[in-house]
């Protein structure tokens, strides 16, 4: 399990060189633009299924590169602060964002690479579908925004279909460095799950982004979160 754990991390690590040489050489070319968002949270759900949580806060780290067409490739990586073995994460997610009317639609693939405790970490492929329309201005926009995500867990053997219905509101402050506040509120419910429980799962989020560069947001962001969740 050792062996196969270091040799997983090696590939990840080879993955992420990869992605930051092409990103970064192709931003000089005009063809991407590549950034990144970084947060260290109160609570995280992590297997990107909403249903596990580790027992404390965690830093999440997201590069991003896009193209002018819409079509992106990114990064999650969690790291748990209290008990890192309940929660580590590295994701690669690859996806188009589009405009179908006055919707726009984010359709993804990922590969997902997760702990829920001591021995192996576990290996899940995803698709989702997420469809949203926003409302508002400069100073305060809202979006509307549904979700289909389905994953298969390549050790469980079984596989979970999740919909999320949600609502997400960006408001510019006053606040010294003038953080963007956003807050998210969404519940999701299992057709079927990977865990116990199917759900429903209700998840309250608020976050502070302060634009350290154009390229680069940092900031605090808190969760609550509650239904059939893994601790």
């Amino acid at each position: 399990n050792n062996e196969r754990h270091d040799v997983m991390l090696r590939k990840i690590a080879v993955m992420l060189l990869l992605f930051f040489s092409f990103g970064s050489h192709a931003a000089l070319e005009g063809k991407l633009e590549c950034s990144a968002w970084s947060t260290v949270v109160s609570r995280a759900l992590f297997g990107n299924s909403g249903i596990f949580a580790p027992p404390g806060p965690a830093v999440l780290v997201i590069p991003e590169c896009r193209t002018k067409g819409g079509v992106y490739g990114n990064l999650f990586l969690m790291a748990p602060l209290r008990d890192f073995n309940t929660g580590k994460e590295i994701d690669v997610r690859l996806g188009k964002r589009f405009k179908a009317g006055e919707m726009d639609v984010d359709a993804s693939v990922a590969y997902w690479y997760f702990g829920i405790g001591k021995g192996p970490m576990l290996n899940t492929g995803n698709a989702t579908l997420r469809v949203s329309r926003s409302f508002g201005g400069e100073r305060a926009s809202f979006q509307l925004y549904g979700i289909a995500d389905y994953q298969y867990s390549y050790d469980a053997r079984s596989d979970a279909l999740r919909y999320a219905p949600g609502i997400q509101a960006n408001i510019a402050t006053s606040l010294p460095g003038k953080p963007v506040l956003s807050m998210d509120a969404s519940v999701w419910k299992y057709a079927t799950s990977l865990a116990p429980g199917k759900g429903p799962v209700t998840a309250l989020g608020a976050s502070l982004a302060y634009a350290v560069t154009p390229k680069l947001t940092l900031g605090p962001r808190v969760l609550y979160s509650w239904g059939d969740i893994v601790h």
